[in-house]
């Protein structure tokens, strides 16, 4: 509670919080945080229940990750920001990926219409360096910006 704040002031902020969480919750998952009453015991539930690193948390997500290839007509960004998602939900149950990994599976991630800049990055890459995730996404942002610019449709 910050500093200041009346703690009616801060219980009515809280309620307020764990109905807008509530409501963002599919049924058969808002059931299990049903009798906690702050926010903050909602979340350490949520928590408990979703952010173990059981094999099977672990399966879904990987299943998840790939499987997400974009569609020919999809946003990088958006592309981009489910991709860390999943990756931050990955390294939070204990899967992590070096840089040259992450980058390597966002170019297999990217539809057919990218093979040409998926083909030019990976063989841009010597052997005695290896690709980074950061340089990756420039350069395939900055792919799709010209092809905006341009009015390329794919």
């Amino acid at each position: 509670m910050p500093t200041g704040m009346k703690d009616e002031e801060w219980n009515l902020l809280d309620r307020k919080a764990l109905g807008t969480i509530r409501l963002y919750l599919a049924t058969s998952v808002a059931f299990n945080i049903s009798k906690e009453a702050t926010t903050l015991g909602s979340m350490e539930t949520l928590s408990k229940l979703y952010e173990k690193p059981s094999a099977s948390n672990k399966l879904f997500l990987m299943k998840q990750l790939f499987n997400m290839k974009m569609s020919e007509s999809g946003s990088i960004a958006d592309h981009l920001n489910d991709f860390n998602i999943v990756t931050s939900q990955l390294s939070s149950v204990g899967v992590n990926f070096n840089a040259e990994i992450r980058a390597l599976l966002f170019l297999c991630l990217l539809p057919k219409s990218w093979n040409g800049l998926v083909m030019a990055i990976s063989n841009s890459v010597s052997r005695s360096t290896t690709l980074k995730f950061d340089d990756v996404v420039g350069a395939i942002l900055s792919e799709e910006m010209r092809r905006k610019i341009s009015g390329e449709t794919s």
